[in-house]
């Protein structure tokens, strides 16, 4: 299904006009060093190759919508490049109009036309902000039941839900890249290994293939702790990731590092004939770990 085709279901299937949030580039110690862009996964299903800071309006009774992105400026093209014009935005991205973001409640308060408007939560605090005092909703990321109306969630999710052939030629394409960036780090795997050189690995054949990691690397030493938020530096220079404090007498004596399938959770097992199963296999032969009924063993 096209972006077009998704814009219009959803149209077909609002009540209301919707504003819908890209969100910002997030900073990280100032405001112009930020974190890599990536797009609200809403947003980003409905537009190819969103930009940091858009909105779109979605107007099911004008069947319309409206994309609002950044002004361009000499400065902006001086540092980042010249971004394209807002006339072939609109052509490529087949909408409605293209409007100035920075102006976009005074646009929103002309074509909502006294009608109400709906908004959904996003990452970003400061577009979520915005939508707040557009919708005067009480709209909350990080709280599931205050992200947006129930009506607006549903009809996105009906839609997202099903994937088309699109998306899982897409999805096919990542899995072989996220099958190459675990092997490499199961090659390097052997005792005396930083998990920091793993990391990289697994980070670098993901920039190779065009790609970036949809979450931090998950590395441990011995699968027993997958998720840790945080990073435990025991030594200078040497950064340990998902790992728990431990006696250092008992790493010399720890196995080779072996980075466990995503969400393993021990339903894999010798007999798995999928993917999942392959790569599990492929890291208990590197490492020399018997793989038993439930996975690692």
């Amino acid at each position: 299904m096209s972006f077009v085709a998704r814009r219009e279901r959803l149209l077909a299937n609002l009540s209301r006009p919707l504003v819908l949030f890209a969100g910002g580039a997030l900073s990280r110690n100032y405001p112009a060093n930020t974190f890599p862009f990536r797009a609200d996964s809403n947003f980003l299903y409905f537009f190819e190759r969103p930009e940091a800071g858009s909105a779109a309006l979605f107007d099911p009774q004008e069947k319309t919508v409206t994309l609002f992105l950044p002004e361009r400026s000499l400065a902006d093209a001086l540092w980042h490049g010249e971004l394209e014009p807002f006339e072939a935005a609109k052509a490529r991205h087949q909408v409605h109009a293209v409007l100035a973001v920075e102006a976009l409640e005074q646009h929103l308060q002309k074509l909502a036309k006294g009608r109400s408007l709906d908004a959904l939560a996003v990452a970003d605090f400061k577009a979520t902000q915005r939508a707040r005092a557009i919708t005067e909703q009480d709209l909350h990321f990080d709280e599931p039941t205050r992200v947006g109306r129930a009506e607006v969630l549903d009809a996105i999710s009906a839609l997202r839900l099903k994937k088309g052939p699109e998306e899982l030629a897409e999805m096919r394409k990542t899995a072989v890249v996220t099958r190459e960036a675990h092997l490499a780090a199961i090659r390097a795997s052997r005792p005396g290994v930083k998990e920091e050189l793993l990391a990289g690995l697994v980070g670098g054949a993901f920039a190779r293939s065009g790609c970036v990691e949809a979450y931090g690397t998950i590395l441990s030493v011995r699968g027993e702790v997958q998720h840790v938020q945080h990073v435990l530096s025991r030594v200078p220079g040497h950064r340990f990731v998902g790992r728990v404090p431990r006696d250092p007498a008992a790493d010399r004596d720890a196995p080779a590092l072996v980075p466990l399938p995503h969400e393993q959770g021990g339903g894999v097992d010798a007999d798995d004939d999928s993917a999942a199963g392959d790569l599990l296999r492929a890291a208990a032969s590197a490492s020399g770990t018997p793989l038993g009924p439930s996975g690692f063993t």
